[in-house]
């Protein structure tokens, strides 16, 4: 079966697809609870902007999300971080789950300007050939620009 939120496979895994915010509890495939619940980017700039939103995102996680599967369920969260009071944020911090954080920038280069002319020359959609030009621009500075 397949619609576009929902997929059952032929060995008949079921596999949906769910909107932070929207109804999760109560779910079942057969008479299987759900085994692996993964959250991906749920936090957005609107809803870490308020308190009162950063509130809501956690109430339907720690009333919904975390009651929604069975004592075999697996939570996978990924996200960014987007602000101190985030949901991502409290869960890191809470002992009750296991976390790792990966860096998506190790280091930012020193040649600041280098790379802001390789960014100009990457983002100059007049240029048809833009990706070309950059690159061949990082090709020429790779020594002065370590990526």
């Amino acid at each position: 079966m397949w619609r576009s939120n929902v997929l059952v496979t032929g060995t008949n895994i079921k596999i949906e697809a769910i909107g932070s915010g929207k109804k999760i509890r109560g779910r079942k495939h057969r008479n299987w609870r759900p085994d692996l619940l993964v959250l991906d980017d749920i936090e957005n700039d609107e809803n870490v902007r308020t308190m009162e939103q950063r509130r809501k995102l956690e109430n339907w996680f720690l009333k919904a999300v975390s009651k929604a599967g069975d004592s075999y369920t697996d939570i996978i969260y990924i996200g960014t971080l987007l602000h101190y009071d985030s949901l991502l944020a409290h869960t890191l911090k809470n002992p009750g789950y296991r976390a790792i954080k990966y860096k998506a920038v190790l280091s930012f280069s020193k040649e600041y300007e280098l790379w802001k002319k390789w960014e100009e020359l990457y983002t100059d959609l007049d240029d048809e050939e833009h990706e070309k030009t950059a690159l061949a621009f990082f090709e020429e500075n790779r020594r002065d620009i370590p990526a």
